[in-house]
């Protein structure tokens, strides 16, 4: 989106920032390259069953081998995101079926896009990164700056909050990043 509102600012005139928290593509693709050893097995039945359990592990702590047996069982995709939802909606019964369901369309569709995207110019606006302190394995092999360095030619800015991937905006960290956006905002 930010490539195309550089590229086309009249259209796009609302982007004026880009700021990513604890995240990058650099990340996005450790991650994802991680995943892609469960997903990308010559069955379209099993990369929905992984899919699927990386989904409901998001909130539950299942069995993996488990729930990917049960779900490969059942006759079509549907059926295999219904059982994923029923499983989610039972501890939390507070979500929607219909939200959960479409939150895993497009989390599937994100996976998919990340495995092929790669942008073909390199942003030239500025970029906040505001990142937790303990972050993830995956981070070690990439820079300080998430290597957003790498597509964008403009500044990039790095602040660090206390806390894991999943903390840093809970709390204490909530406030600290709440302040970092209202200082971005304010200019």
């Amino acid at each position: 989106m930010c490539l195309q509102a550089e590229r086309d600012p009249e259209q796009h005139a609302k982007v004026r920032n880009l700021i990513m928290l604890d995240g990058s593509p650099a990340l996005r693709t450790a991650y994802t390259g991680k995943q892609k050893l469960y997903f990308m097995s010559d069955s379209d039945v099993e990369d929905e069953a992984q899919a699927l359990c990386s989904y409901v592990l998001q909130f539950l702590d299942i069995n993996t081998m488990e729930f990917t047996k049960e779900l490969k069982s059942l006759p079509s995709p549907a059926d295999r995101v219904k059982k994923s939802v029923e499983k989610i909606s039972a501890t939390y019964n507070n979500l929607q079926s219909e939200d959960l369901t479409l939150a895993f369309d497009l989390y599937y569709k994100k996976f998919l896009m990340s495995l092929k995207y790669m942008p073909r110019y390199k942003l030239k606006k500025e970029i906040t990164l505001i990142k937790a302190s303990d972050s993830v394995d995956m981070t070690r092999n990439i820079s300080e700056s998430y290597d957003l360095e790498k597509i964008c030619d403009g500044k990039i800015t790095v602040h660090t909050v206390e806390g894991t991937h999943n903390t840093f905006i809970l709390e204490k960290g909530a406030k600290e990043v709440s302040d970092l956006l209202s200082d971005i905002f304010s200019h």
